[in-house]
């Protein structure tokens, strides 16, 4: 049986805290739905919609994690200048 890699997982670049590291990557719709809770056809639906900020990485839909966050904010009415 092949050995399996051991995940390692990215460095943040100098200069950034972790947290604007990971809202700066992007996900795609089978994440995003477990963040917002609901399917990844909805997530893509958000997304053509307007509603959501996307884009597109060949057939695929990917949505930035800071995006997602903002969404939640919008959609639970957290405020944003907090």
């Amino acid at each position: 049986m092949p050995r399996r890699e051991q995940y390692v997982p990215p460095k943040v670049p100098k200069g950034m805290t972790a947290e604007e590291f990971h809202a700066a990557r992007s996900v795609g719709t089978t994440e995003a739905g477990r963040v917002l809770g609901c399917h990844p056809d909805t997530v893509r639906k958000l997304v053509a919609d307007g509603k959501l900020a996307g884009y597109r990485v060949g057939t695929d839909v990917r949505v930035r994690v800071a995006e997602l966050l903002r969404y939640v904010g919008v959609v639970t009415g957290a405020r944003e200048d907090r």
